[in-house]
């Protein structure tokens, strides 16, 4: 309802997954990281979200086609305040810090998030990697 006029997919997992997490924090944090890939995906394009399990790790790719990041200062991206954009679709200011409350919960849950560039260089991954629940 938030992004009505943006295509959002989702690729589940065929099996379930399990994470020991607060489900709030999770909610909060794929918000953060979906509004970011929208705020910077292509017009009429469409934004991914896929989940699955990968060697003892939920694994959540977030992905968007539009500009690539600078490779070589992508973890940055990460950090408190730090944003490349100009301007967002809406036109609002962006402070820069969804992405740093994204990778806050991540590692407080003992994960690890990452951003990269498409090989094509057609978009953005981000991944999301959260331990399985024991």
């Amino acid at each position: 309802i938030a992004f009505d006029d943006q295509k959002i997919s989702h690729i589940a997992s065929s099996k379930p997954i399990f994470i020991t997490a607060c489900p709030d924090h999770i909610a909060q944090m794929l918000d953060k990281d979906v509004s970011n890939a929208i705020q910077v995906a292509l017009p009429q394009t469409e934004v991914i979200v896929k989940l699955e399990r990968i060697k003892g790790y939920a694994r959540i790719i977030v992905s968007n086609k539009g500009v690539c990041i600078d490779a070589e200062n992508s973890q940055s991206l990460f950090d408190s305040m730090i944003s490349v954009r100009s301007e967002s679709k809406d036109r609002s200011l962006h402070l820069g810090l969804g992405l740093y409350i994204a990778r806050t919960i991540t590692e407080f849950y003992k994960g690890s998030i990452a951003i990269e560039n498409e090989q094509d260089a057609s978009g953005v991954n981000l991944q999301i990697l959260l331990p399985l629940q024991d």
